[in-house]
């Protein structure tokens, strides 16, 4: 009876560098209107945050796997054009998931079960936002929103009914709350942006949140300028002589091995830093380190990196992390229920209108008969009542089964994995 036609491509921090992520979300403004214009979908949802891009899409076709492989091929080639890299690369940026799996990856990020700090609450409101820009366009489905909006409402019962809602800081809230502590106050500090891609923008937007205003970006690929244009900081290009006057650097640009060759791929090492300002604090935020590990030992630097600050993060316990988890599988499992439900509705209406056209059919050839016999006083009501009741009995035990399947369908749907094959056949292919 279903016909599945959820599919998810999603890329995050789990499996890329924060340039990559920079580089597919770049085009997360344009690919739903591409997507849904020129893909076999009847709805398209781009959730693009700094650290995941991700597509939701309610295909126009049943997914069997080779439609997986030829929609995500198809799709992956349309993000590959309007990000510039190729598209096998794009391919294999994503990890492809359809029906249930797609809705239970969607739940546990919008729990904030999938950040890198547990418990996060920032994604919710991203994931909100990207269900209104598609709806907005006129790019989602009602399956879509039926989806994203189960999504804010598991969201909203992990953070209202466990401990896991109380954690709520974004690793960049974290860190910049883990270094204010040995600076002076924020309106008076003196920082360095390194990068201007996506994660970039959410340091600089924390970075104001808390007053400061003396902000400066050097980018190792040459884009402060245009990412200065776009928000109140000054774009430099001497990386050496900004290090003697600033009290602490933000580096967030994923140039590893990239833009600095000279220096072993960091865009800071020591060599950088000898003339630089001390006391001075480093904060490598970078997947791959844009600062040289070593630069911690020198006098009078600070040096935390992404590992150290995730595992200082505040800790979710188990048992918050299990309770989430929960509801995100109750939330599926009704997901599952509700959307089986609705094709199991029509489903019904399907069957009742044969059912009627059955009777019809049936009355007809009996008052034919009837005719033919020679009756004269045929009663067509009575006729209509006597083919009618055995119909609609079995129609009763039809619609009956029928909504049964549908939710011994959506628990079986919900607790059977279809990730792993789908993924296995998309990078075997």
């Amino acid at each position: 009876m279903s016909i599945v036609s959820l599919m998810s491509m999603t890329a995050s921090y789990h499996e890329l560098t924060f340039d990559a992520l920079d580089r597919l979300s770049a085009c997360a403004d344009r690919i739903v209107h591409i997507i849904k214009q020129r893909a076999p979908v009847t709805g398209c949802v781009v959730l693009a945050t700094c650290n995941r891009f991700e597509l939701y899409l309610d295909i126009d076709a049943q997914l069997t796997e080779a439609g997986i492989i030829h929609a995500a091929r198809h799709i992956a080639g349309l993000v590959a054009v309007e990000s510039d890299v190729d598209a096998e690369t794009a391919l294999a940026s994503f990890r492809i998931s359809t029906g249930t799996d797609t809705a239970a990856h969607l739940f546990s990020v919008a729990a904030g079960l999938d950040s890198m700090v547990v418990g996060e609450r920032e994604i919710a409101g991203q994931v909100k936002r990207a269900l209104t820009t598609s709806h907005d366009a006129g790019a989602s489905s009602p399956l879509l929103e039926m989806l994203f909006q189960r999504a804010a409402r598991t969201s909203k019962r992990v953070a209202e009914q466990t401990a896991l809602g109380h954690v709520g800081r974004s690793i960049v809230t974290h860190s910049l709350d883990v270094v204010g502590q040995s600076l002076p106050s924020w309106p008076l500090v003196r920082a360095l942006l390194v990068g201007t891609g996506f994660y970039a923008g959410a340091v600089f937007a924390e970075l104001t949140a808390r007053g400061c205003a003396n902000i400066s970006v050097f980018s190792p690929s040459g884009r402060a300028a245009a990412f200065t244009a776009k928000h109140q900081a000054l774009a430099v290009d001497n990386l050496t002589a900004t290090l003697m006057n600033v009290d602490i650097v933000l580096a967030c640009s994923g140039a590893h091995n990239q833009a600095m060759p000279h220096q072993r791929g960091y865009v800071i090492d020591e060599a950088v830093l000898a003339d630089a300002a001390r006391p001075l604090t480093l904060v490598d935020l970078a997947l791959h380190n844009d600062i040289d590990p070593a630069v911690g030992e020198l006098d009078q630097i600070n040096l935390l990196g992404l590992a150290e600050l995730t595992a200082q993060a505040p800790a979710a316990d188990s048992a918050a992390i299990e309770a989430a988890k929960r509801i995100v599988d109750e939330a599926v499992i009704d997901f599952e229920e509700t959307r089986l439900g609705r094709e199991a509705d029509a489903a019904v209406v399907a069957l009742r209108a044969r059912a009627d056209e059955h009777i019809a059919a049936r009355v007809a050839e009996l008052v034919e008969s009837a005719k033919q016999s020679g009756e004269t006083d045929i009663d067509i009501d009575a006729i209509t009542r006597r083919v009618r009741g055995p119909i609609h009995a079995q129609l009763h035990q039809h619609i009956l089964a029928t909504r049964a399947n549908a939710r011994e369908a959506a628990k079986a749907n919900a607790t059977c994995s279809t990730e792993p094959a789908a993924r296995s056949l998309i990078r075997t292919e």
